[in-house]
């Protein structure tokens, strides 16, 4: 039977009807898209439908571009891993200073002394550094301060250091048990999107073997497939659903914390809330109007201009995330030029299906070089490396983006979306007319060994 020779829309009198490879193909899809969302903690006064909204348009993110969402996940990981050296260094630090007498934090600890050994219990709990869920908890928002009159204080990932340096956060204060218990995962979603996804792969790669067509649906579905996978990896450490923080108590009220306390939660005073009072419920609406008003001030108000270092990363971290961020896209998009002889309904779209996939490889391969070149230019500085007069800025972590660093990227982007709409306009418009040979199931039974 020629390969070449296409046909419409199957039913169920071939071995395999369009309709599997449809269903088999969105539902992959879908787990794979749905199951990998990990939301930050909700504030007390966000609704259920704001909830919600917020993990729909996630969702939908998530569908339109995997990629962004692994890029995503990267910077996160790479933020919590630098959160946990400093948390580690500060609490290595507050340790030493809670034993000098002359310090608050050693008045703080005076019930504790007083009570060691009562009934021979030790109520000082073992040396601990801070692992990486305990840091994701931070970074979602997941951690409160409760003082005695019930006011409570959501800690932002910037504070965190802060609080530990006064005493008030310790790491031994909340355990990945703790984490886990308020973490409600679907198992069951995840264990569905394991075996869809471990089904669909084997039956690319077995398709594959037999010489058999494989639609750029299915070629789009592995890329999905690939794409959670490297997600999961990311975030592995990272609660899902957690929708309640961990609260930890001070032994101050409100108005009498210390002055240590006092100074870091001043800055942010809107993160304070009453346990008692219900705040208002945050609708959809009014929280699209307030991001808006923010958006209005950061921009329009009181406009700044960025520099290099605004992400506070290290130059190590920028280029492991640059680095990320090129690896993911090529991975996606690389799947799909491997379709690169398919036999479309036209040849105009198997034309337009190249030009696409060059396309979005191209333009990650120009992000790339503009993204890497400042921090070449600042490792090659750094080693006493004399650089021309041209490359004075890009060698400045704290030097403000050039008009080639801004326009191109911008670009770099539009063409990138236009070529991944692109591809997916092709996929379903390929539909319409399959290989023969596609709509043959492979024969598993054949495949095992056997008498």
């Amino acid at each position: 039977m020629n390969a070449t020779t296409l046909e419409g829309w199957q039913f169920n009198d071939s071995s395999r009807s369009s309709w599997d490879i449809v269903w088999t193909c969105l539902t992959t899809i879908f787990a794979c898209t749905w199951t990998i969302l990990h939301q930050s903690v909700p504030a007390r006064n966000k609704s259920q439908a704001l909830i919600t909204a917020a993990k729909l348009w996630m969702f939908a993110f998530n569908f339109l571009a995997p990629e962004a969402v692994a890029l995503l996940a990267t910077e996160e990981l790479c933020r919590v891993r630098s959160l946990r050296s400093r948390c580690n260094a500060v609490q290595a630090s507050s340790d030493r200073k809670t034993h000098e007498p002359d310090s608050w934090l050693y008045s703080r600890t005076k019930p504790l002394v007083a009570a060691q050994g009562v009934d021979d219990l030790d109520l000082y709990a073992p040396h601990m550094e801070w692992s990486l869920p305990q840091c994701w908890v931070v970074q979602m928002g997941g951690l409160t301060l409760e003082t005695e009159d019930q006011w409570v204080y959501y800690v932002l990932r910037d504070q965190i250091c802060g609080f530990i340096e006064a005493g008030v956060i310790k790491c031994s204060d909340f355990t990945d048990r703790e984490i886990q218990d308020r973490a409600k995962a679907d198992a069951f979603a995840k264990a569905f999107t394991v075996c869809q996804s471990l089904w669909v792969t084997v039956n690319i790669v077995g398709r594959a073997g037999y010489g058999l067509p494989i639609t750029p649906f299915e070629f789009s579905t592995l890329a999905y497939v690939v794409c959670a996978i490297l997600i999961y990896a990311l975030w592995w450490d990272k609660p899902q659903d957690m929708t309640v923080p961990i609260s930890i108590g001070v032994p101050y009220t409100r108005s009498l914390l210390p002055q240590e306390i006092r100074s870091i939660t001043d800055a942010s005073p809107g993160r304070w809330m009453h346990r008692r009072v219900v705040p208002p419920k945050q609708s959809v609406g009014s929280s699209v109007l307030n991001l808006g008003r923010r958006m209005q001030v950061a921009t329009v108000d009181t406009p700044r201009k960025l520099n290099r270092s605004y992400r506070g990363f290290t130059l190590r971290e920028e280029t492991i995330v640059n680095t990320a961020a090129v690896i993911h896209g090529l991975i996606f998009c690389g799947i799909h030029v491997a379709a690169w002889n398919y036999a479309f309904p036209t040849h105009a779209e198997q034309i337009a299906w190249r030009v696409f996939a060059l396309t979005a490889l191209g333009m990650l391969a120009i992000y790339y070089l503009i993204a890497q070149s400042p921090l070449v230019a600042r490792w090659l500085k750094n080693r006493g490396v004399s650089l021309p007069e041209w490359m004075s800025n890009y060698a400045d972590p704290v030097g403000t983006f050039n008009k080639v660093e801004i326009f191109v990227p911008i670009w770099c982007f539009l063409f990138y979306i236009i070529a991944r709409f692109g591809m997916v306009a092709l996929v379903f418009s390929s539909l319409r007319a399959l290989p023969s040979d596609a709509y043959i199931a492979v024969d598993w039974l054949a495949s095992i060994p056997h008498i």
